[in-house]
């Protein structure tokens, strides 16, 4: 596999939000951000989803490889985390059948989206983009919903995904 000699984790999660706004119809620059705190929303949204795109705390290198291959090849397994949160009210108080089922504006119907544009995927669709940046495609680890702060009709859909790539430490 040839590798891309920039290959670094920022280049992975502004790869990502990429994806994320080509794919998604909802999602957009302003929706669609990185931040390492994904129940950080902004105070006034410009739409009804935002995604957040969450590097996890940490990540796992291979120490085998790294014997292996040294420098050339620190390859690391980095979780990373999308966010979609609904932040309007669909339902009467003590219902979610609208904020997860509506076919087009529930949270499911989102979260499958996102789902479906990172589950597999490489990262080479991107024009200023080379191949094989990623040592495999993106898989999905684990997913979670929840409700929160319900009276500002916030709640979410939480994806997991493991990227595994060589970080590039020339």
């Amino acid at each position: 596999m040839t590798r891309l000699s920039s290959t670094t984790l920022n280049l992975i999660l502004t790869q990502i939000v990429a994806r994320l706004i080509a794919q998604v119809s909802n999602a957009n620059a302003s929706t669609c951000y990185i931040s390492l705190d994904p129940d950080d929303l902004p105070a006034a949204s410009s739409g009804e989803f935002i995604f957040v795109v969450t590097p996890a705390v940490s990540g796992q290198f291979d120490g085998g490889l790294f014997d292996g291959g040294g420098q050339s090849q620190a390859t690391v397994r980095w979780p990373v985390i999308v966010t979609v949160w609904s932040t309007v009210i669909r339902d009467e108080s003590g219902h979610d059948a609208q904020f997860l089922t509506h076919a087009t504006l529930g949270v499911i119907a989102q979260g499958t989206l996102v789902l479906k544009a990172l589950a597999g995927h490489d990262l080479q669709d991107a024009e200023d983009v080379p191949s094989e940046i990623l040592a495999q495609p993106i898989f999905p680890s684990d997913a979670a919903l929840d409700r929160r702060d319900p009276p500002k009709g916030k709640g979410f859909m939480q994806f997991g995904f493991e990227v595994i790539f060589d970080w590039d430490l020339s």
